[in-house]
């Protein structure tokens, strides 16, 4: 059975290494999204050019998307091992340093690992929407300008 500390250990040098990216996927799809609804909603768009926006903005929102869709997977997966440890019928074991170990296994996978942007925002479907109404604030505060 693998210890509580290697999937954090995992979660860790996972958030290590997608810190920097995730933080500017963050940033790019703010601003992107915003410039590109502003270009959608100039006046003197062609065809063409409409087709072009619309699907710069599509592949903004689809990968920023991907990304939260991931770490909502990842902390729903990690949210059901302590109830599947839990239902695995330990109670019943005879070995009682077995029954140590899964007990403070159950204690520590309390913690529910999280995909981060240096643990300023959680990577989640929330923070999508967070992330569009955002790009909607700066449209409209650049529109009024």
């Amino acid at each position: 059975m693998l210890s509580p500390g290697y999937y954090f250990s995992f979660m860790r040098k996972l958030n290590d290494i997608l810190n920097p990216l995730e933080l500017g996927q963050l940033a790019i799809s703010s601003f992107g999204i915003c410039f590109g609804i502003l270009r959608l909603s100039s006046e003197n768009l062609g065809f063409g050019d409409f087709i072009v926006s619309f699907l710069y903005m599509a592949g903004i929102i689809s990968q920023f998307a991907v990304d939260c869709g991931v770490g909502t997977l990842l902390y729903y997966q990690a949210s059901l091992l302590p109830e599947a440890v839990y239902a695995s019928n330990w109670m019943g074991l005879t070995n009682n340093a077995l029954r140590k170990d899964i007990i403070f296994f159950l204690h520590h996978s309390q913690r529910i690992p999280q995909l981060t942007a240096y643990n300023l925002f959680d990577i989640h479907m929330m923070s999508f929407l967070k992330v569009i109404r955002v790009a909607f604030s700066l449209f409209t505060l650049m529109k009024n300008l």
